[in-house]
This record gives structure tokens, sequence and C-alpha cells, in this order.
């Protein structure tokens, strides 16, 4: 993610910076939108949390091993 933001900060072209293949990545455009934005790292990934809490409690069931 750092690199990232450091990246985007530096670029010089920052109109043809992020393309769809990388939305294509991200599995959104929600992600440029807060790079874009010039949120901070630890903002971006806070934004993460609850979807990635969901599907951490998906997960469970599929297991093999205890989630510590």
């Amino acid at each position: 993610m750092r690199y990232l933001l450091d990246f985007y900060r530096q670029s010089t072209d920052k109109a043809h910076f992020f393309t769809k293949y990388f939305e294509q990545l991200a599995g959104t455009d929600s992600l440029r939108a807060q790079v874009i934005a010039g949120r901070p790292e630890a903002s971006i990934r806070a934004s993460w949390e609850p979807q990635l809490g969901q599907f951490k409690q998906l997960r469970k069931k599929y297991l093999l091993y205890s989630d510590k």
C-alpha cells in the first residue's frame, strides 16, 4: 500500500496512473478514489475492516484448523 501511495504522489501523469485493470485487481473503484483523494494508508486500511470481518466470519466454517 505504501508503495502505491508513494508512486501515485510522485507520478507526473496522474490522469493515466490508474487503468481499468487496476480496478479489476482491486475489485472496486473505491481504492482508486481513496488514493486520488489523498487519504492516508491507515484510513484506507480501516475502510476494509467491515468487509474483512464479514469475510472472516463466513470462512470460519470452511477452515480445517482454528483461526488464531
